[in-house]
């Protein structure tokens, strides 16, 4: 279970931060990590990771990360997030450390049972029988719920693009996906529109990447060579690929490149 930490600290936590706050956190845990200014320039978020998996072992590695990044305003939104999915391990904990205590109470119960007397003993394994059967009828059940649960986790993927012209992955860090006073530009390249959602193509410096928009971020008014500015996306694999979704909380500030000036949103 502590990997289950380390996965928030990793896949929410640093994955969802720009370059800018990352390197703000490495410096404030340089004492603690024993990090030194080469070290600060040169390791990834992965590495940093792992070091804080070993420093402060378990939820403590999350929790450093919540106490760093709840003085800085523009990852208000990060701090919430890491919050709420600590909870969640912790209550997926508690329900793991219940079930053993009840298995040893109905162990005790049955070491305190008397032994079968010879009156009983006929009636005894006529009433074994019967979990017997009930037993046989489990297995089905349970391939019965799992393919419910399969179908129910298949449909609550976010929708790919159906017939879009997509680029393939390349291997570069993810663009910025949270608020910060200092997001990266990316550049708008083409547009998908489909029924319930838009994929819009964007590139920096580091490559690009597919961004998925719904809702109010579908087929927003946007040029090829205008630059997207994007606010507190989720990145998801979507037909095997990362992309950035828009999720409910997200925002996309659109900057055209003629004007060169920060105009509002123009939501069709």
């Amino acid at each position: 279970m502590v990997n289950e930490y380390k996965k928030i600290l990793l896949l929410k936590g640093f994955e969802l931060m720009d370059d800018y706050h990352f390197t703000s956190i490495k410096s404030l845990l340089a004492y603690d990590l024993g990090l030194t200014t080469k070290m600060q320039e040169e390791y990834n978020r992965i590495k940093i990771t792992d070091l804080m998996e070993k420093k402060f072992q378990g939820v403590a590695c999350l929790d450093k990360l919540i106490e760093l990044a709840k003085d800085m305003p523009s990852l208000k939104n990060l701090v919430n997030n890491l919050r709420k999915e600590k909870s969640k391990v912790a209550k997926k904990i508690k329900t793991q450390e219940k079930a053993p205590v009840k298995k040893i109470n109905q162990e005790e119960v049955g070491l305190a049972a008397p032994a079968p007397t010879a009156r009983n003993k006929l009636t005894s394994e006529a009433r074994g029988r019967i979990p017997v059967a009930q037993k046989r009828k489990t297995p089905n059940k349970e391939k019965t719920e799992a393919k419910r649960n399969k179908v129910s986790q298949e449909q609550s993927k976010p929708p790919g693009p159906s017939g879009a012209s997509t680029s393939a992955a390349v291997d570069h860090p993810p663009l910025p996906q949270t608020s910060s006073s200092t997001p990266s530009n990316t550049s708008f390249t083409p547009k998908s529109v489909h029924k319930k959602n838009t994929i819009y193509e964007i590139q920096d410096n580091t490559g690009s990447m597919d961004v998925v928009g719904s809702g109010k971020w579908h087929n927003i008014k946007c040029e090829k060579g205008d630059k997207l500015r994007l606010f507190c996306l989720q990145l998801r694999t979507v037909d095997r690929k990362l992309k950035l979704v828009c999720g409910s909380h997200s925002f996309i500030k659109v900057i055209k490149a003629k004007k060169n000036k920060e105009g509002p949103m123009n939501v069709n």
